[in-house]
């Protein structure tokens, strides 16, 4: 039949590539079983998603691109509405944005109702917090998606329930986190900010976890990017705690992962190293022997950090493949600039088993190359 109506989802990702790109393999997976995606996103993110986005529509996938506009924020330059494209340490503006976005947001909606084709449900980013609230004003239904994984989500849950009620416990030079999780875990004060653990409402960290605590609990049900066979502990906890129901979608791949037509390549930026010759890297090492280091392209790593990093990586003798964040090719060198941070001689000193990767790197093509055989990952 036809004129079928089809069940239509919007998927709302936090503008960042990192949580972009997720949030359309989850819109192509979706779209794949019938539905009809509208997939919102702000401009800046078009370039880097237009080709996978153009290729799963000719495939036959009922994808809509919805473009909202990218409300001012005082302290954001002109056309950086994106995470990556940031001068570093400034995601905070990227936030202020996104919180924003919820004004345009409701008036897409409002415009769907009008023409009687309003999403059944909205799938939202869990930095996206406006979007329950939303959903609840136009009684939809609204899911939380993770790109993460299940151990980290439960993580979040218990620091922030523990630092909400109050519920840690201090022994020596540790912190025990102990609210509803099925062992105990206990973090040396090193390992974590000085003021991770501190309630005060002035404390911007232990303030952004308890936004997201609260947010998880007015959702319909959690998606996360992970199988029930790798962490089934992790899932049965999350649904013990928030009571909800927790459907674990991953992993979730490109469609050429899965005899698609998609390019893996085309996802994301312009890495500074084209594939053939980052093939070409990968395929002179020994199985199984490359360790991948990447912490995502909004985390960026202090001097003493990037210095320690690369110190470790030297003195390991394993070949390794490291993007950097900031490419001093691509921006004007600045006190921020972990490129800056090396220490001196090292790119020399490891240019036989070490590739550094200035800026974006085609993770998937390299994750996915058999002399690979370790990842060191922020896991989120």
């Amino acid at each position: 039949m036809k004129n079928v109506e089809k069940a239509h989802v919007a998927a709302v990702p936090y503008p960042a590539l990192g949580h972009s790109i997720p949030f359309l393999d989850l819109a192509m997976l979706l779209a794949s079983h019938g539905l009809t995606v509208s997939y919102i996103t702000t401009a800046v993110n078009i370039p880097r998603l237009q080709q996978t986005i153009l290729e799963a529509v000719n495939n036959g996938l009922d994808i809509r691109l919805v473009i909202l506009p990218t409300p001012p924020v005082e302290g954001l330059p002109q056309g950086y509405k994106n995470t990556d494209l940031l001068p570093l340490r400034s995601g905070r503006l990227i936030n202020e944005m996104a919180d924003k976005l919820q004004q345009p947001f409701n008036c897409w909606i409002e415009g769907q109702l009008q023409d009687q084709s309003p999403p059944v449900c909205v799938i939202h980013d869990l930095f996206i917090k406006w979007a329950p609230e939303t959903a609840n004003r136009y009684k939809i239904a609204s899911f939380l998606f993770n790109s993460v994984g299940a151990f980290a989500m439960s993580m979040l849950h218990s620091v922030s329930g523990s630092i909400l009620e109050n519920d840690l416990q201090k022994e020596g030079n540790s912190v025990v986190v102990r609210l509803n999780q099925m062992h105990p875990l206990k973090f040396q004060r090193h390992e974590v900010g000085v003021d991770f653990f501190n309630p005060d409402p002035c404390n911007p960290i232990a303030q952004f976890f308890l936004r997201q605590y609260q947010s998880i609990g007015q959702d319909c049900g959690m998606l996360i990017n992970t199988f029930r066979e790798l962490e089934p502990d992790y899932i049965q906890h999350l649904e013990n705690v928030t009571d909800k129901p927790v459907w674990a979608v991953g992993p979730l791949l490109p469609p050429s992962f899965n005899g698609g037509q998609t390019r893996v390549k085309s996802r994301g930026k312009m890495a500074d190293i084209s594939e053939k010759e980052l093939l070409r890297w990968l395929d002179s090492q020994t199985p199984r022997s490359v360790v991948y280091v990447s912490f995502g392209s909004n985390t960026s790593l202090s001097e003493q950090q990037t210095n320690a990093l690369a110190t470790c990586l030297e003195a390991s003798e394993q070949p390794f493949v490291w993007p950097v964040k900031v490419s001093p090719r691509i921006e004007p060198a600045t006190s921020d600039s972990e490129g800056r941070y090396l220490p001196e001689g090292f790119l020399e000193r490891t240019k036989n088993r070490g590739l550094v990767i200035w800026g974006w790197a085609p993770q998937l093509v390299i994750l996915s190359h058999p002399s690979v055989g370790a990842f060191m990952s922020h896991c989120g």
